[in-house]
This record gives structure tokens, sequence and C-alpha cells, in this order.
């Protein structure tokens, strides 16, 4: 089985295990992702958030992540060090370029060739465009059933583990 946390953001595990060795992939699974940046808002929103990449520094994209995970739980705080510690560890060009290879991802034609059993998963709390992208990301792969975590938020596996893995383990055991 092959689990991707964000195709878009982590398109080699797609070249190198799904596309080149489909007959390894037993299941898989597809969380908080997408295939492709379609429509004008989607496109609208990628090119947005290179620009705000492009300017802000490491502080401000913390303080960005900081307001959109904003909350005193304990996992909230886990998400946030998380994420800071993602953005002090890599130097900002790389960051720029990571972003920007997110913005020409593209692999909604390749779908097809996908005949794993697949479960692509997105969050009710992540927004209609993340669902959208996910749903359109389920609707190209033959044996995919599409599911919305109620009470989820990217990255899902963090904001509502129990729900994930329940939904994950039962996908599997079939």
């Amino acid at each position: 089985m092959v689990l991707i946390h964000g195709l878009g953001a982590d398109h080699s595990m797609w070249d190198c295990r799904i596309r080149k060795y489909p007959e390894m992939v037993k299941k898989l699974v597809i969380v908080d992702s997408f295939s492709s940046i379609g429509g004008y808002a989607m496109r609208f929103n990628s090119k947005l958030a290179l620009i705000l990449t492009k300017l802000f520094s490491k502080a401000a994209l913390i303080k960005l992540i900081n307001s959109a995970y904003r909350g005193r739980g304990e996992e909230m705080q886990k998400i946030r060090e998380y994420f800071r510690e993602q953005i002090l560890a890599q130097e900002m060009n790389k960051i720029i370029q990571v972003r920007e290879e997110v913005n020409r991802f593209d692999v909604l034609h390749e779908l097809v060739t996908v005949r794993a059993p697949t479960l692509v998963l997105a969050c009710d709390h992540h927004g209609r465009m993340a669902i959208k992208m996910a749903k359109e990301t389920a609707k190209h792969i033959k044996n995919a059933r599409f599911e919305v975590l109620k009470v989820g938020e990217d990255p899902s596996n963090m904001m509502a583990p129990e729900l994930f893995d329940c939904r994950v383990t039962e996908f599997i055991k079939r």
C-alpha cells in the first residue's frame, strides 16, 4: 500500500511508486491532495500563494500558518510547531521552488493508469475548493472511493487522527 499525503506537493512519490511500478501498489490512499490546478479560482489562488511566498520572510510565513491553525488545543499547537519546523529547516529559495512546482503540477490525465483500489480523502473544513480538487482526482481513478472526513482539516492525519486512522484502516481491511 502507498499512502500519499499531498500528491501535488510530493509528486516524486507519484513518479517513483505509482507510475513506474503500478504492479507493486496493491492499495492507494491519497489524502488532502490534488492532481491538477484547474479553473480560474484555483489558478488565481496558486499564483497568489507563490507571490506571497516570494514576498514573505520565514517569520511571516510562520505567522500566516499560525493564523490558519489557531486554537488552544494541544493538537493545534503540535501542528503549528510541525509547520514552523518545516519552514525553518528549508532555505527560502527551496520553499519558493516547491511552490512553483506545486503550481505546475498536473497528473490528472495520468490517473487513468492507476488500477489499485484507491481511497481519496478530503477534509470538510479545508474548503470547497480542496474538496472539489480531491473529488476530481477520485473521478479520474477507476477503482477510487471518495470520502470527506467530517471535522477534519489539512493535514487530516494530525487534525483528526482518530477519524483518519479509522477510515484508512477500514479501507485497508477491505
